[in-house]
């Protein structure tokens, strides 16, 4: 079978199950109102939590931010180093929470795939619901961690597997995410 054909068979496949998704193209600054595929909607799934994506302030600060300092990463913070800028976020993030330190991550994706290998690994267990983001999903993979997965939302589930895998001798990560 030729790539072209398996790609159209798989194609075809996720069609017939409803279950095809395309990207949907919006219009302007992330708000709860805006045009999606030329529609004005309601947009439930942006991540602009507190509404500040044309903030002009922030708007200001980010020309500003970006004449200073760049308009390109260049690199992981890892290999190619810190701003100064990240530094300062990090420690006024600890000083608000009341931490020794903080660590910020570009995105949630990011802070799951990262932060559960360092906190778990062979030995040790995760237990998430059922319906988790694919961030938690992937960061389980790659901490080697076994996973115990409940049924969501169900408290009672929840309770029994954690009463199942509690040990002194491994690390148990709750790994969850909703409102």
């Amino acid at each position: 079978m030729t790539l072209d054909a398996f790609a159209r068979e798989r194609l075809d496949a996720l069609r017939a199950r409803g279950t095809f998704r395309r990207m949907r193209v919006l219009d302007g600054a992330q708000a709860p109102r805006m045009r999606v595929d030329g529609r004005e909607m309601l947009l439930f799934a942006g991540s602009n939590y507190l509404d500040l994506a044309h903030h002009p302030e922030l708007i200001d600060a980010s020309a500003r931010a970006t004449r200073e300092l760049g308009c390109a990463a260049g690199g992981s913070r890892l290999i190619n180093g810190n701003l100064r800028l990240h530094e300062e976020l990090e420690e006024e993030l600890a000083k608000f929470v009341g931490a020794d330190a903080a660590l910020a991550f570009a995105t949630g994706y990011m802070a799951n795939v990262g932060l559960i290998p360092a906190l778990v690994g062979e030995g040790d267990v995760v237990v998430s619901d059922q319906l988790a983001h694919a961030s938690i999903i992937d960061g389980c993979r790659l901490s080697r961690a076994s996973v115990r997965v409940f049924p969501h939302g169900d408290l009672d589930a929840l309770g029994q597997t954690l009463s199942e895998v509690a040990s002194p001798q491994r690390r148990v990560l709750l790994a969850l995410d909703g409102v």
